[in-house]
């Protein structure tokens, strides 16, 4: 079973990455080909993080300040 710890740095380093990525999109001067691959492989690995998702409602299981 997976710890709320291990999750928080999963997550962190998730966020890290994606920032790095929007970052390299807005300041690529890739040609069309490119972004297209790049676009499609975004979609590919969405897939993966969208197969169990809370609603907007719930609060998320690594929150440090959950409702009771």
């Amino acid at each position: 079973m997976e710890k709320p710890n291990e999750r928080r740095t999963a997550i962190t380093a998730l966020g890290h990455k994606l920032r790095a990525l929007v970052d390299a999109a807005a300041r690529t001067t890739a040609g069309p080909s490119t972004l297209n691959r790049v676009a499609d492989d975004v979609h590919r690995l969405t897939t993966q993080l969208t197969e169990r998702c809370r609603t907007r409602a719930e609060s998320p299981e690594v929150d440090e300040f959950r409702a009771v």
